[in-house]
């Protein structure tokens, strides 16, 4: 039986279609396998590329950092924000107050540059020069004794305003005088004395 020329025609397309089946899974394959090599290819050469930065580039990369810090601060100061190293680190140690932090940078003077005057009131003779050697032996320095009226019941320290910066100077001096003498509460002594801390003995002896 002889096939019609519409079935040869149909024949012929179907084998024609067969015929190209082959090719074209090769060709996607080549594809496939083109494009695996492309990228792998861009990657070595970006690892490659990272690798072998020249120091030109990381110095450049160092500045473009810098100057993203440097516009960060502004912000910073406008917003309150915190630091870029705090954060994530925890509570940040709060800033001193100015007068603080300048009273701890000062220097403690030493005790020997307040010149000390003793004076006593009593009828007790050589009570002024055996507390100016105790004051002396521990590092003070007596410029003057002498006696003074009226007597004093208890001992009475007199010191300046600028001597009272320096509070363990004078809790020192305080309890060395308290071994021998029953001593009164500190009072201000004008700043027209010649001496900086003036010690009137009174006649209260320490129990």
């Amino acid at each position: 039986m002889t096939a019609t020329e519409p079935e040869q025609k149909t024949l012929s397309v179907l084998q024609w279609i067969k015929s190209m089946q082959y090719p074209a899974i090769l060709a996607v394959f080549a594809a496939i396998i083109v494009g695996l090599f492309f990228f792998a290819a861009r990657f070595l050469s970006m690892s490659i590329n990272a690798a072998l930065s020249s120091p030109d580039e990381m110095q450049i990369q160092a500045q473009l950092t810098h100057i993203n810090m440097s516009d960060y601060e502004p912000v910073k100061e406008k917003l309150n924000l915190p630091a870029i190293g705090s954060i994530g680190t925890g509570a940040v140690e709060p800033p001193l107050p100015q007068e603080q932090a300048a009273q701890e940078s000062l220097p403690t003077p030493a005790k020997s540059m307040f010149s000390i005057a003793v004076f006593n009131s009593t009828k007790q003779p050589g009570l002024a020069n055996t507390l100016k050697g105790d004051l002396i032996a521990a590092g003070f320095t007596v410029a003057e004794t002498g006696n003074k009226s009226p007597a004093e019941p208890t001992t009475i320290i007199r010191i300046k305003e600028r001597v009272q910066a320096s509070p363990a100077i004078i809790e020192e001096m305080i309890l060395l005088i308290g071994k021998r003498f029953r001593v009164d509460d500190p009072q201000i002594l004008e700043n027209g004395s010649p001496y900086d801390i003036v010690i009137t003995i009174g006649s209260s002896i320490a129990r």
